[in-house]
């Protein structure tokens, strides 16, 4: 591998780190509230963003659609837990 492109994959590497460090500290009390959930989907928004070639630039943006699809769903969640009564059934 030449210099150039090993130059290259650092820089995409550097900017994928800096994109997830910039979403990870905005969608901060999410990571303390679903945190598996929440690396989960950054480490798919990451795998695909690599398999196109162009991570550093596709991956923000796919990473911020799946944070935020996170954080719509944990609030769903939140809301049926407080509408919904919780019945127990017992045997």
């Amino acid at each position: 591998m030449n210099t150039a492109i090993r130059q290259a994959l650092w820089n995409a590497r550097d900017g994928v780190a800096d994109a997830r460090a910039m979403i990870e500290q905005e969608f901060s009390p999410l990571i303390q509230q679903q945190p598996h959930l929440f690396q989960l989907a950054l480490n798919e928004a990451e795998a695909m963003a690599w398999q196109t070639g162009f991570a550093h630039l596709l991956f923000p943006v796919l990473a911020w659609e799946k944070a935020r699809a996170v954080a719509e769903w944990h609030a769903r969640q939140e809301s049926i837990r407080r509408t919904e009564p919780i019945l127990s059934f017992s045997a």
